[in-house]
Formats: C-alpha cells, sequence, structure tokens
C-alpha cells in the first residue's frame, strides 16, 4: 500500500517537472467534485505529452539519419572510403539505403533480383 502510493506521487511530481502540458493538469479537488471529468482530462494531458515525447524522438533519430546521409556524400565528395564504420568498429555497408529506408522510398534490394532471374532462367531452360 504504501509502497504503490510512493510510486504514484513520485510518478505524478515526475511527470509535473518534465511535462511541458503540466499546466494544464487537473486541481487536486477537481478529482473529488468532478472524478469522470478530471480523469477524462487527464488522460487527455497524458496523450498529449506522449504525442509530444514521440514527436522528440522522431526529430532526434531522422536528425541521426540525415548526419549519416551528410557524412556518406561528403566521404563521396572527397574520395573518401565508404566503409568507414561508426566509432572504428560497426560497419555501415549501405548507407544510402538506410537514408532511403529513413525517408520511405524502399528500393527493391540488389539480392532479390539476381535470385529472379536465376528462378526465369531455370524455368525457359525447362
Amino acid at each position: 500500500g504504501s509502497l504503490f502510493s510512493l510510486a504514484i506521487y513520485t510518478a505524478t511530481e515526475n511527470f509535473k517537472r518534465t511535462s511541458p502540458f503540466a499546466d494544464m493538469l487537473p486541481a487536486k479537488g477537481d478529482f473529488f467534485s468532478h472524478p469522470i471529468d478530471s480523469f477524462s482530462h487527464l488522460g487527455h494531458v497524458i496523450r498529449l505529452h506522449e504525442a509530444h515525447k514521440s514527436a522528440e524522438i522522431s526529430a532526434k533519430r531522422q536528425r541521426a539519419i540525415d548526419d549519416v546521409a551528410k557524412r556518406t556524400m561528403y566521404r563521396k565528395a572527397h574520395g573518401m572510403p565508404e566503409e568507414q564504420g561508426v566509432m572504428g568498429f560497426i560497419k555501415l555497408k549501405e548507407p544510402e539505403r538506410i537514408a532511403s529506408v529513413s525517408r520511405g522510398v524502399l528500393e527493391p534490394e540488389a539480392a532479390t533480383a539476381p535470385v529472379a532471374k536465376e528462378g526465369e532462367q531455370k524455368q525457359e531452360q525447362q
């Protein structure tokens, strides 16, 4: 009982300090006088907070993907080797494909095209 109440208190205080929508929370007294309205309003504020966090995370990921694409273009423009890796040990083999997938432009993989051609050749031989 007491651990649960401390966890709820901690989560509430953390939400109030970190959320840009903390000022939209209903007052404490409203939870007793209008509980249904207060909880629905609380749910709306939590959804706004989660959407805001998701947008920030998505923008951060997109910046990282764009940075990889810019580095690749820089390497190509200056004649540097393609596979330099991240932090010296993680190799990026297809940075263009990674960047195109992040933009939503899906290109067919080169590995699937020869397989389809081989299947067609086998059918022609029979």
